[in-house]
């Protein structure tokens, strides 16, 4: 299905060969995507295609944390701008604090996801980074996740709200004007640091959109891995062949 166009600044659908450790940015943008600790490729396990990516997090203070990491780029700056991020994931642990992703200079600022004690997931958001002035701790409504279930999980903000959506659901509402903090740092995906809040599980299929809040109410989830070109797309010919605004 499409889903990679002229908003995607990074697409990972975290193919390649069993324990690999070589992540492909196929949004376009070329973003290089390295691994720290035992992040790696695993082909036990996929929502699409035929693998994902694994991470072993042992949870809150523990050394060794498995996380992925993107280049620091603008791209990533997503101040004032309105942007789309969602994911596959199939947790195998669901405790312990443990850390989906952030983007910040400042570890635990920007954008910040984590189960927390009552198992809900718990949003950060800051504009500052330096304080959760716009999020802190806020928490979403389910608190029943299964392991060894796949899940579709989801943030935009439409210039007006922040949503978090759990397979298409709404799951959070969070109503602010405040963008989040003025940066172009690297994504990190899969654990606070090197020593804190490790997932413990598999993700497939990040995107990251700049520019458009995707969804904005409940939806069906994608039923595809996501394709296009955001080369092709963005250019006015092809817009115009197929009926795209420009």
């Amino acid at each position: 299905m499409a889903g990679i166009n002229e908003f995607t600044k990074l697409m990972l659908h975290l193919e390649g060969a069993d324990t690999s450790t070589t992540f492909t940015d196929d949004s376009g943008q070329s973003h290089t995507v390295t691994a720290t600790s035992d992040a790696q490729i695993d082909t036990a396990q996929f929502k699409f295609g035929s693998s994902s990516c694994l991470f072993s997090g042992t949870g809150i203070t523990a050394a060794g944390e498995d996380f992925i990491q993107s280049d620091s780029h603008a791209d990533f700056n997503f101040s004032g701008t309105p942007f789309t991020i969602d994911w596959r994931i199939m947790y195998n642990l669901t405790t312990n604090l443990r850390t989906l992703f952030f983007t910040s200079v400042n570890p635990g600022f920007g954008l910040l996801h984590r189960f927390d004690t009552d198992s809900k997931l718990h949003w950060y958001l800051s504009s500052n980074d330096a304080s959760h002035d716009i999020a802190n701790a806020v928490a979403g409504t389910k608190a029943t996740w299964n392991t060894g279930q796949w899940y579709h999980e989801a943030i935009t903000w439409d210039g007006t709200n922040y949503r978090m959506f759990v397979d298409g659901t709404v799951d959070l509402t969070i109503a602010n004007g405040t963008s989040l903090a003025n940066n172009s740092h690297a994504i990190r995906i899969g654990a606070l640091d090197a020593t804190d809040y490790g997932v413990n599980g598999w993700i497939d299929e990040f995107r990251v959109q700049k520019g458009e809040a995707v969804w904005t109410a409940n939806f069906v989830p994608p039923t595809e891995a996501y394709s296009g070109t955001a080369a092709v797309l963005t250019s006015g010919f092809y817009k115009s062949m197929m009926g795209v605004g420009l």
